[in-house]
């Protein structure tokens, strides 16, 4: 038989191509690779929650403890600004070591839950901070610039992949690998 068939119903010939029966697959989705060049977005979510969840903000905590910023000036009332200051930023930094913790399981476990809540705590964090120092130090710090910029950034670097995570979820280009996708099928409890 031809590639083609002709139908001659009116006395004209008109040409028809048969159905090629081949049933084409669509190409598997791909996973993103964050910062384009590094492992995919559950990874980088644990990575950068690891390093600045968990390591960066110790590093910090432990700067806030040690009271270094009463060396600053001598003005008594400036050091008792600074200390309230950064008794609610270490509060702050505590609870985000708590939720970077949380946010690891999460995205061990492929939970998207749990990497929101990494997202929407990096933002209120990230906010926060330069909030409640940026008024006591304001008169006394020339490079108040690097107050404004430092969480805009840290905030873009961190939130990248959290965002990306949580979208590859929802599209399904990222699925936990231990979980069977569900059977659509009457025995469900078989």
């Amino acid at each position: 038989m031809s590639a083609l068939a002709a139908n001659d119903h009116d006395g004209s010939s008109i040409i028809h191509p048969l159905i090629n029966p081949t049933v084409i697959e669509a190409e598997p989705k791909r996973e993103h690779l964050c910062f384009g060049c590094c492992c995919n977005s559950r990874e980088s979510v644990i990575a950068v929650q690891g390093f600045l969840g968990i390591l960066w903000n110790i590093a910090m905590l432990i700067g806030y403890l040690t009271e270094s910023y009463k060396n600053w000036t001598a003005d008594p009332q400036l050091r008792l600004e600074l200390e309230h200051a950064y008794q609610k930023i270490i509060y702050i930094t505590a609870v985000g070591i708590a939720v970077a913790i949380i946010v690891i399981i999460g995205a061990k476990r492929y939970n998207v839950f749990l990497v929101s809540l990494g997202a929407t705590y990096t933002m209120i964090q990230y906010t926060l901070e330069p909030i409640i120092l940026i008024p006591v130090i304001s008169d006394h710090v020339s490079y108040l610039f690097f107050y404004y910029l430092w969480p805009i950034v840290v905030g873009i670097l961190v939130l990248y992949p959290h965002i990306v995570f949580m979208y590859e979820m929802k599209k399904g280009i990222l699925a936990n690998p231990n979980i069977n996708p569900r059977v659509e099928d009457d025995n469900v409890f078989l």
